[in-house]
């Protein structure tokens, strides 16, 4: 996958990022300073973190929230469903989001203070604590302080609590909005170009960095109640979050510049998608609520007019599913690679206001019509009075549960290393099932363990804990 990753990069740098692609090596060694201009640095840092979030963590994501499952005929995930993901599975994306994502950031967050361009050093603020805030979610304890230390040859970091991460990140993005975005040493760089999310627009940033913010204070709310409460009461008198996706298009139908997922799951075997199928546990929600989103999330059994799936982690026989007669995916090579889409950003306000013991209706009627309208659906009929995802008028776990229910529907393909992650802050949606034939019976995966690059190499690195052990945060 690493040779899939590296030539997507390239291939979708060379689209036009002003013709810098000498500066977007992505085999640049991580004991290197960069050489490019931190306004240049920028868009390769996004696309860094695009290629692995939007990729592989992309393909765990949407095992691990049982939107797919492994086909019953091929077995490229089948540790990931079985819980048993190897110590070096994942250690290229580990990696990555390091060398290619938090490095470039330290570069451009580094050189933007130098020049006074607040602009492009909120744009790398905010992406930093995206990326970071994946990375501990995922890990735990992660390296951040010394991180990028790397540069000057410290080889061995260390690993700072997860939750030191998770308050650097809310201070980080606190301390870039407080700049000065008028001042005209911002026009340096043509941010307009060189940011492929919103082109430049500095009050969508800020939208992004509040509505980030959010995510990162309801994370934690289980086990940092006061000060999760604090923060929300905060964001929530300020009411200015995204009214839009934060996401990096431009992807196109071409060997080199597919989207990430489609690139390492269609496109990088020849043989078009061999491993993912559709999951009874997605499938089985959709019909029964006649969800028109199914059709743009899942293709028709070949040779037919209906939707088929299996069990999470079954392996019926051929004799009994035959090869090639499940569901696939709706994948494409054009797809964008979202960070925190427009239903998500309402999702999380309707959470924090009932967090509030205010009503979160209107917000997530608005995050499900918002989720409908991306496929040019009307939601309205499925929210309106008696219908299947009208707000529930009763305890906060029921309001909860239909919030979170539906941010799992709208992560499907667009974001579902999201979705897994807030099934393990709440346990919802509560119809999950442990997988078959798990060689872990009863668990629900909570964790990535450390790659071996890093229990090899750094002394730092905590002891691997078991998959089912749960992250700090988690209820």
């Amino acid at each position: 996958m690493k040779k899939i990753t590296i030539i997507l990069l390239l291939g979708f740098l060379s689209l036009g990022i002003q013709s810098c692609d000498k500066f977007f090596d992505v085999n640049t060694s991580p004991n290197s300073p960069a050489n490019a201009p931190y306004y240049m640095v920028f868009p390769r840092a996004v696309l860094g973190t695009a290629s692995v979030t939007g990729g592989q963590y992309a393909i765990l994501g949407t095992l691990w929230s049982q939107h797919f499952t492994q086909s019953n005929t091929a077995q490229q995930y089948l540790r990931w469903v079985y819980n048993d993901v190897a110590p070096e599975a994942l250690g290229s994306s580990f990696n990555g989001l390091y060398v290619n994502g938090l490095r470039n950031y330290s570069i451009v967050r580094q050189q933007a203070a130098e020049a006074e361009n607040w602009k492009y050093y909120l744009m790398a603020t905010v992406m930093e604590a995206y990326t970071a805030q994946v990375l501990t979610d995922l890990h735990e304890d992660i390296p951040f302080a010394e991180a990028l230390l790397a540069v000057e040859g410290n080889v061995s970091p260390k690993y700072d609590k997860s939750q030191d991460v998770y308050d650097a990140l809310i201070s980080r993005i606190d301390e870039a909005l407080s700049k000065d975005f008028t001042v005209s040493t911002n026009n340096e760089g043509d941010a307009a170009a060189n940011d492929k999310i919103f082109g430049g627009n500095i009050d969508k940033w800020i939208q992004f960095a509040n509505t980030l913010k959010l995510r990162i204070y309801l994370r934690q709310i289980y086990a940092r109640e006061s000060v999760s409460l604090a923060g929300i009461t905060s964001l929530l008198a300020e009411n200015n979050f995204l009214k839009e996706d934060a996401k990096i298009g431009g992807f196109e139908n071409e060997a080199g510049k597919y989207n990430p997922l489609y690139g390492s799951e269609v496109a990088s075997s020849g043989l078009g998608d061999p491993n993912i199928r559709g999951c009874n546990t997605f499938l089985n929600f959709m019909n029964t609520n006649s969800d028109a989103r199914l059709s743009f999330i899942y293709k028709y059994a070949p040779s037919t007019s209906v939707y088929r799936a299996i069990d999470y982690g079954s392996r019926p026989t051929t004799n009994i599913v035959p090869n090639n007669s499940l569901s696939r995916g709706q994948f494409t090579p054009t797809d964008p690679v979202v960070f925190l889409s427009k239903a998500e950003s309402q999702f999380l306000q309707a959470e924090a206001k009932e967090w509030k013991t205010q009503s979160g209706k209107d917000n997530y009627d608005a995050g499900v019509l918002a989720s409908f309208a991306k496929y040019g659906l009307d939601g309205s009929a499925y929210i309106a009075a008696g219908g299947v995802y009208e707000y529930p008028s009763g305890t906060f776990a029921e309001k909860q549960a239909a919030i979170i229910t539906q941010k799992w529907v709208d992560c499907a393909i667009t974001n579902p290393i999201e979705s897994y992650l807030e099934y393990n802050r709440t346990g919802y949606p509560d119809f999950l099932i442990s997988a078959v034939n798990s060689i872990y019976t009863g668990v629900f995966p909570k964790r990535l363990p450390y790659p071996s690059t890093e229990t090899d190499r750094n002394p730092n690195t905590p002891i691997n804990k078991s998959i089912g052990e749960k992250i700090w945060w988690n209820k």
